[in-house]
């Protein structure tokens, strides 16, 4: 199913942008929404930083989705 191969494919860095452009979010603005800097927001996106859970649910809280199974 080429749907669920996209998915199995997706960096978490490539699911925040996908995310933050289908909701038309600025890098800017997502940034300040999580409280931290937009060049830290764009190595996020672009899987230069590593990040735990607790910054993925801020990720998620922020954009309106949840995480949770």
């Amino acid at each position: 199913d080429a749907t669920k191969d996209i998915w199995n494919e997706m960096t978490f860095g490539g699911l925040v942008h996908s995310l933050r452009t289908s909701d038309e979010v600025t890098q800017v603005e997502l940034a300040k929404r999580v409280g931290v800097s937009k060049q830290f927001l764009s190595d996020v996106e672009h899987n230069r930083k590593d990040v735990g859970i607790a910054f993925a649910k801020k990720i998620s809280d922020a954009l309106g989705y949840s995480i949770e199974p």
